[in-house]
């Protein structure tokens, strides 16, 4: 019984090599923009909202994988910038919730790692369009200081300084570095060497362990066909 079972694992794994050998992998490289926000689940004790999406960028190179006629796998590495601002932590003053942080600026670069199974329509010739699914994880290090505003509960004054969402602040746990979610997209392949993707990125890891705060990203990308 385990020799038949080796043999059918042996005969699977070379139908897919041949699979594999008979469609060519494809490199690319890719530019574009995004925008960030941050998302939650509402279940923090701690208030937070969030101020609107941010203008960031990403680059990167990837590889793709035709499997049979219609499927393609693809993953690589990309450089990602995500810019998000919240208001974070209320007290009352005079029986008025105010906000402990009216901004909080946050700006990280992340090494990202997605991989995605796509499925590829293909239009004509000359255009293909490629919806895809998968999941990410990522690796973040500081991009500069931020601004981060506070608001004293004597005084109800505004004090602005920078600080670092990785390193934290005095009364603001530091963000983490690690980054998962899924990714959901569309492809567009203009030609043999063009390329337009956008995806959505939402993440499911807490980036801090006093706020519910997960990264929403929007990315829109242009890329080039090796």
């Amino acid at each position: 019984m385990n020799k038949i079972f080796k043999v059918l694992v042996c005969l699977f794994c070379a139908s897919h090599s041949i699979a594999f050998a008979q469609h060519k992998t494809r490199v690319e490289v890719e530019a574009g923009a995004n925008l960030s926000s941050f998302t939650g689940t509402g279940l923090s004790p701690l208030p937070s909202e969030n101020k609107g999406m941010k203008l960031g960028y990403q680059l990167g190179i990837s590889v793709s994988q035709p499997i049979g006629r219609h499927w393609v796998i693809q993953s690589g590495l990309s450089l990602i910038q995500k810019t998000s601002e919240a208001k974070l932590g209320v007290y009352y003053h005079d029986m008025t919730p105010v906000w402990r942080y009216p901004r909080v600026q946050s700006r990280i670069n992340y090494l990202m790692i997605p991989v995605t199974l796509g499925y590829d329509f293909c239009l004509s010739p000359k255009l293909h369009l490629i919806p895809n699914a998968g999941i990410y994880t990522a690796y973040g290090f500081n991009a500069g200081s931020c601004d981060i505003e506070s608001k004293e509960a004597s005084n109800q004054n505004v004090n602005t300084t920078q600080w670092k969402p990785l390193k934290g602040d005095p009364f603001l746990n530091s963000f983490s570095k690690y980054d998962y979610g899924i990714s959901i997209g569309l492809k567009s392949r203009i030609g043999q060497h063009y390329t337009v993707s956008f995806n959505y990125l939402l993440g499911l890891k807490k980036l801090n362990n006093q706020y519910d705060l997960r990264n929403s990203t929007c990315q829109l990308s242009v890329g080039y066909l090796f």
